[in-house]
């Protein structure tokens, strides 16, 4: 009987040699494998199929350095969701999560022994992982093992629970409690915020019992009180319906001694929300849509996005609103006003343009300015064509009465030659100028000068 046995168990190990043999993967089950890392320059690859798988991060005195990669391009629609196990010893051990090796990958996350303890859960935004434990000494005191359970997600993650499209769950189920900030961290480590955008308490019910906590436990909500009255974190209103499914009760025996101020975080306990003391360690909730949230909130941004509609709001409300009616209408009225002003003289220089053109005659014939003349200038008539001199009026003139004198007498000095009222107009002859010639006609031959004055008129 002995050696029948013998030969199955031969033969189950000869099957299960090349499994544990195969390079970068544990044995440790068969249906979720676990990939080892590289402590080369460059990191351990895989392209894992599974859904859910392991990795198994440890450097030593000996290998101060270990890193792997994970990408899966089949699963285009899906981001890892990682949870650590195990925790860091040293101050100078440090994990690092992002998306891709060297300078191109997206930052993830960082862990050491500080904080290690409060974040253990992150989310990628894709397919991709890079993970890397390493030392910053370059011998280290401690052997360090970190275990990361990664799951591909297509909807809600594991332990998470499905409501209205969106999912609900904890970042860390087994942490006892930590602050509200620090719940607001930790949600979005995983890509999600503190619980928000809900409208039943069902869904937070299923919540606490798939994260295995009692029906009596707090925990923090994405809710907050305000000036304004009690806002979820992205602002919308926190309903309060005695229809409804949400309640919110100002004053309970667990918010005791809380003002508005100073305590307006919301929990929820069995059916009831209330105000709480935003620095007392409680569990959380946090909430996403599917896929991971690429938007995040807090208090800051709720303030900040509540003031905003406080501001425009009282704008529009008097009087305010017909202020700035009155002020936009006569900006309006004004602009206008001077459009209209330097149009009318335009029009108005246009036209003494044109009437000076053509006052004085305007030349229809002359020829157009030739091609490429620019600019034209403005064409400009000619002045009148020259008139001969009006005949000279000699009826004023007192002409002597040379009878009473009794001699003739020389015209006088450069007077031109006017004929006898009543003759007919021709030259003057020999006989009518006398011996001399006129005064006005220089000698043939002499040149231009200055005449004597006649003799007789000294």
């Amino acid at each position: 009987a002995m050696c029948r046995l013998e030969h199955p168990v031969f033969l189950l190990q000869l099957l299960l040699l090349p499994l544990i043999l195969l390079p970068g993967v544990s044995s440790q089950s068969a249906s979720f494998p676990v990939y080892n890392c590289s402590d080369g320059s460059s990191p351990a690859y895989f392209t894992p199929t599974e859904t859910q798988f392991g990795l198994r991060l440890e450097i030593s005195e000996a290998v101060p350095t270990c890193h792997v990669l994970i990408r899966n391009n089949l699963l285009t629609s899906a981001y890892y969701y990682i949870r650590v196990n195990g925790s860091l010893k040293s101050t100078y051990t440090r994990l690092s999560l992002s998306t891709n090796h060297g300078s191109g990958g997206e930052f993830v996350a960082s862990l050491t022994s500080s904080n290690d303890t409060v974040y253990r859960a992150f989310a990628t935004p894709g397919n991709s992982l890079y993970a890397i434990l390493s030392s910053s000494l370059p011998s280290p005191f401690y052997n360090e093992l970190i275990m990361l359970d990664i799951e591909a997600v297509h909807g809600c993650p594991s332990w998470w629970v499905s409501y209205n499209n969106k999912c609900f769950g904890s970042a860390r189920p087994d942490a006892s409690g930590t602050t509200f900030n620090t719940a607001l961290g930790a949600c979005r480590q995983v890509r999600a915020n503190l619980a928000l955008s809900f409208d039943s308490s069902s869904a937070l019910k299923s919540a606490i019992s798939s994260s295995g906590w009692s029906s009596l436990t707090k925990v923090w909500l994405g809710a907050a009180d305000s000036s304004s009255g009690v806002y979820f974190l992205d602002a919308n209103k926190f309903l309060v319906s005695s229809s409804g499914s949400l309640k919110f009760y100002s004053s309970s025996s667990s918010s005791s001694g809380c003002s508005t101020g100073s305590c307006r975080c919301v929990i929820y306990r069995f059916n009831s929300y209330y105000r709480e003391n935003c620095w007392k360690d409680l569990r959380y909730l946090c909430s996403s849509s599917i896929g991971g949230e690429s938007e995040f909130h807090n208090l800051t941004t709720l303030d900040r996005t509540l003031s905003s509609k406080k501001s425009s709001s009282s704008f529009f409300s008097f009087p305010y609103w017909s202020i700035g009616l009155i002020i936009g209408g006569l900006t309006v009225l004004a602009v206008f006003g001077t459009r209209m002003a330097f149009y009318h003289r335009a029009v108005a220089a246009q036209r003494r343009r044109e009437t000076a053109g053509t006052g004085a005659g305007t030349r229809s014939d002359l020829p157009p300015a030739p091609p490429g003349s620019y600019p034209v200038q403005q064409q400009h008539p000619p002045p009148p064509p020259l008139q001969q001199p009006a005949a000279y009026d000699n009826s004023s003139f007192n002409y002597p009465n040379t009878a009473a004198a009794g001699a003739p007498m020389p015209p006088a000095y450069n007077a031109c030659y006017m004929p006898p009222p009543g003759t007919a107009a021709s030259a003057p002859t020999d006989a009518d100028l006398g011996d001399k010639p006129p005064p006005y006609e220089a000698a043939a031959g002499m040149p231009s000068q200055p005449m004597p004055p006649p003799e007789g008129n000294n």
